[in-house]
């Protein structure tokens, strides 16, 4: 805050308490305080507070991550505090008559002045020293926040994957039809994802029409033989869709089929073992019962494998540690007592023909989406 004093020739007039309560002139001056320089019914000059009146006194920073329109970065916020900086002319108080009514006139004097300090006031001649705490610096101040953002700089999505194992799967009446690959390139893999999605914005245009058996019928060109169809006879809500990224293809190859061929290697590995152990020992006995027991555990893992299992926790976790799922559409798990006395082949058409579909002429149960991380949408 600045007041900017101003001189006359007429000299300063302060108002001086003698210390016996009457007010006389100041010893400095013959000339009396005059009441009329500051008349109360003078309109006060207006002033306008913008932005550049304000002072800077202060400001404060701090720094937050965050997120803005989904991209995340760095806020900085800036606390700042400012005052009114008055850039005011003090006159000199001007010849008049020794003011009467001291509190009328203190207060005429704060009306005038608003925020001037006392020092100002008994600098200019318009009160005495005494009267200076009366007159206390008034400031206009204000606290304003100012934030910018700042997006983190974007880093290279690396890709861990070295290949991506794709399925897809229709639920056609009268004719299903898939397609099972391994592909290098993401573009390939992401058009089953988005067949998958677009699949399912289909299905909505059907919903709720549930099956409408006896308002078509269809002959199969295939087979001759004829049946009911459904409204939707593509049968868009029952389709699947499945696309794994491969972090490691020798594993993820050598998993598939609940890792019969883990399990072959490990007794290849262990038999390879035995037989280096006992080279060249004329006595057989023991090679004989460890050779015996080893086949015996193959047995046993291969028959685990056969009932659809893995033979080991850490084989399956070293299968499942080969892959990340980044899609899968499937239907809903049939009910095992369906699948109760049929071959791998019967139970692998009857998943895929399950409650419809095919020559059935019914709607298959619509599939859910279980996994969809986004990967391939970058």
């Amino acid at each position: 805050m600045a007041f900017k004093l101003r001189s006359n020739n007429i000299g300063s007039i302060p108002l001086h308490n003698n210390g016996g309560g009457s007010f006389k002139k100041s010893p400095f001056s013959n000339v009396k305080t005059p009441l009329f320089a500051i008349d109360p019914t003078k309109k006060e000059k207006e002033k306008e507070k913008t932005d550049s009146e304000y002072e800077e006194i202060g400001r404060n920073v701090t720094t937050r991550k965050g997120e803005q329109d989904g991209v995340k970065g760095t806020f900085t916020d800036t606390s700042i505090t400012e005052r009114m900086d008055f850039d005011d002319f003090i006159p000199v108080a001007t010849q008049g008559p020794q003011a009467t009514n001291v509190p009328k006139y203190l207060e005429t004097l704060k009306n005038k002045y608003p925020g001037v300090p006392g020092s100002v006031l008994v600098e200019q001649g318009f009160i005495g020293p005494e009267f200076e705490d009366q007159f206390p610096l008034d400031y206009d101040q204000r606290d304003r926040l100012e934030t910018s953002f700042d997006p983190d700089p974007e880093v290279p999505r690396e890709n861990p994957y070295t290949a991506y194992d794709t399925s897809f799967n229709t639920a056609m009446d009268f004719g299903n039809s898939g397609t099972s690959r391994m592909v290098n390139n993401e573009e390939e893999a992401f058009k089953v994802i988005q067949r998958a999605r677009g699949g399912r914005e289909l299905a909505e245009k059907y919903s709720g029409k549930g099956e409408r058996g006896l308002d078509a019928s269809q002959t199969s060109s295939l087979t001759g033989s004829a049946g009911l169809i459904d409204a939707d006879r593509n049968n868009y809500q029952a389709e699947t869709a499945r696309v794994r990224g491969i972090k490691n293809q020798e594993d993820y190859a050598a998993g598939q089929d609940y890792g019969r061929a883990y399990v072959t290697e490990m007794i290849k590995a262990e038999r390879d073992a035995l037989r280096q152990r006992y080279r060249g020992q004329e006595n057989r006995v023991e090679y004989d019962k460890e050779a015996q027991a080893l086949q015996e555990k193959g047995k046993n893992y291969f028959s685990l494998v056969n009932s659809g299992k893995f033979a080991t926790p850490e084989m399956q976790e070293r299968f499942e540690s080969s892959y990340d799922d980044i899609y899968n559409q499937e239907q809903p798990e049939i009910d095992p007592a369906e699948l109760k006395g049929l071959n791998r082949a019967q139970i692998f058409n009857a998943k895929r023909n399950f409650r419809g579909g095919g020559r059935t002429g019914r709607v298959k149960p619509t599939s859910n989406v279980t996994v969809d991380t986004r990967f391939l949408d970058r």
